[in-house]
């Protein structure tokens, strides 16, 4: 059985990498591709999908932001958060708007596909790049 995914970014390069990851398997089928938090929500009223995978550096609103804002109006709407940004303040935020998982844009392909599976499984996932970061803090007592 294969899962739809709206992918949100607005470089054309990181929509360019996640297509290519995503085209090696059938369980993951683009069925949307915006730039913007505005056209996300008309894309997800139109094409229903299984996960909405959003760039964290969008124009204007960052992907927090747009995903408190698809939740808002799609409260059941499963979204992924890809980014560069590993510092605990931001993921924590990222959680509290309700993303289901945050991946560092570090992360092997491999570790993109895993996530995407926990996610669509009902579950929450943290990149590895990301929870090493944060048990380190946590070891160092920061």
């Amino acid at each position: 059985m294969s899962h739809s995914v709206l992918l949100v970014a607005g470089r054309g390069a990181v929509r360019d990498v996640v297509r290519a990851i995503l085209g090696g398997t059938s369980e993951l089928i683009i069925t949307g591709e915006v730039d913007n938090d505005l056209d996300a929500v008309g894309a997800i009223s139109k094409v229903h999908p299984d996960l909405v995978l959003i760039d964290e550096l969008l124009p204007g609103i960052d992907g927090i932001e747009s995903t408190a804002a698809i939740l808002q109006r799609f409260p059941s709407a499963r979204v992924i958060i890809l980014s560069m940004r590993e510092d605990e303040n931001t993921v924590l935020a990222a959680f509290r708007a309700g993303v289901r998982e945050y991946v560092s844009k570090r992360s092997s392909p491999v570790e993109l596909l895993a996530a995407l599976r926990a996610v669509w499984r009902g579950g929450l996932y943290l990149s590895s790049p990301i929870s090493d970061h944060l048990l380190n803090r946590i070891q160092r007592g920061d």
